[in-house]
């Protein structure tokens, strides 16, 4: 990112946060709201990531810190 000048990367497809975060999307009521994760890396500092299910989230993804979890709609 440093190389590129990026001062972040934001993920919108399912494929690729699950790839860089083993997030698993659930599937109710994430089908019907018309998606899954975003997850947003920082040039520095842990990644955001927005989800329906903010505790589920936490609990999956223990490497990063409850605050970095928003819920989204």
């Amino acid at each position: 990112m440093t190389k590129a000048e990026l001062d972040y990367i934001i993920l919108l497809r399912m494929e690729n946060c699950r790839y860089t975060t083993s997030i698993k999307r659930l599937y109710w009521p994430t089908i019907r709201l018309g998606g899954g994760p975003v997850v947003a890396f920082h040039r520095e500092g842990p990644p955001e990531v927005w989800i329906t299910d903010t505790d589920f989230a936490a609990k999956a993804l223990v490497w990063i810190d409850e605050d970095r979890f928003q819920a989204g709609t």
